[in-house]
């Protein structure tokens, strides 16, 4: 079994993330004398990132219903 810093340096992540995936259920640990700290399985993988990823949206040509050049308002 290996300690927070170990799984962590193992799977190449902060021991923050290594904490995040255990309260998710993606990896696996012991609990140790009844405290917060957990030894965790050697054998483990790193889980599938889960992140959202941010739409790039290509920038198209100007709606034709929508005049631009023509709009009301504005000072006279």
């Amino acid at each position: 079994m290996l300690t927070l810093d170990e799984i962590a340096d193992q799977l190449g992540v902060t021991p923050a993330t290594v904490k995040l995936w255990q309260r998710r259920g993606d990896i696996t640990g012991r609990r140790i004398d009844g405290r917060r700290e957990h030894l965790y399985h050697y054998d483990q993988t790193r889980p599938p990132d889960r992140r959202r990823r941010a739409r790039h949206h290509a920038t198209g040509p100007a709606r034709a219903d929508i005049n631009h050049a023509n709009s009301p308002g504005g000072a006279v």
